[in-house]
C-alpha cells in the first residue's frame, strides 16, 4: 500500500511539472505571436500614415486648384454683373448672358470630350498610318522589281509625288515611280498591282 501511494504521488508530481512546462512553452509562443502581431500592426500603421500623407497632399493640391477656379469664377461673375448693371435692358441682357454662358460651358465640355477622344485615337491612328505607309512602300518596291512600267522623277515645284509613294529618301529627292505611259501619270498602288498581274505569263 505504501509503495503504490508513493508511486502515485511521484507520477502526479511529474504530471504537474510537465503541465507547468507545457504552460510555459505556450506562454512563450503566445508572447512571440503577440510580438509578431505588434510588428505587423506597426508596419500597417506606418503604411497607413504614408498613404494618408500622400492623400493629404493630393487633397491640398485639389483644394488650391478649386480656390483658383473659384477666383476665376468670381472675377468672371463680377465682370458679368458690371456689364449687366450698365445695360439698359437688364432683363434682356441677363437672359442673353446666361444663354451665352450656357453655350460656352456646353462648347467647353464638347471641346474637352473631343480632345480626350482625339488623344485616345492619336496613338492607334499613328500606328495604323505607319503600318499602311510601310505596306504601300513595300508594294511600290515589289511592283518596280517585278518590271512594271516606271519613270524616274525628281521632287520639284512642278511635280509632287503622291504622299503614299517615296522617291527613295535620298538628298536628290528623285527615284522611280510606277508610271502609266498612256496617260502620262503616276499609277495608284492598285493600278500598279493590276498591271503587274497582267504582265505575269499565263499558265
Amino acid at each position: 500500500g505504501w509503495t503504490f501511494s508513493w508511486m502515485w504521488r511521484l507520477r502526479r508530481d511529474d504530471d504537474g511539472n510537465s503541465n507547468a512546462a507545457q504552460t510555459t512553452v505556450e506562454q512563450k509562443q503566445h508572447e512571440i505571436d503577440l510580438d509578431a502581431k505588434d510588428c505587423e500592426l506597426q508596419e500597417l500603421q506606418e503604411r497607413y500614415d504614408e498613404l494618408n500623407l500622400l492623400r493629404t497632399r493630393e487633397l491640398d493640391a485639389k483644394h488650391r486648384e478649386l480656390q483658383e477656379l473659384h477666383g476665376r469664377h468670381d472675377a468672371l461673375r463680377k465682370a458679368w454683373v458690371r456689364m449687366h448693371e450698365d445695360n439698359i435692358a437688364k432683363d434682356r441682357a441677363c437672359t442673353e448672358k446666361d444663354r451665352q454662358l450656357a453655350g460656352m460651358e456646353k462648347k467647353l465640355a464638347e471641346t474637352k470630350a473631343s480632345e480626350e477622344m482625339a488623344n485616345m485615337m492619336v496613338g492607334p491612328l499613328e500606328t495604323m498610318r505607319f503600318v499602311m505607309k510601310q505596306e504601300i512602300l513595300n508594294i511600290q518596291d515589289l511592283v518596280l522589281k517585278a518590271g512594271v512600267s516606271k519613270k524616274r522623277k525628281r521632287e520639284s515645284d512642278d511635280f509632287q509625288a503622291p504622299f503614299y509613294y517615296s522617291l527613295g529618301g535620298n538628298a536628290s529627292k528623285q527615284g522611280d515611280l510606277p508610271w502609266d505611259s498612256e496617260e502620262d501619270r503616276v499609277m495608284t498602288p492598285s493600278e500598279a498591282v493590276a498591271c503587274c498581274i497582267e504582265q505575269q505569263p499565263s499558265r
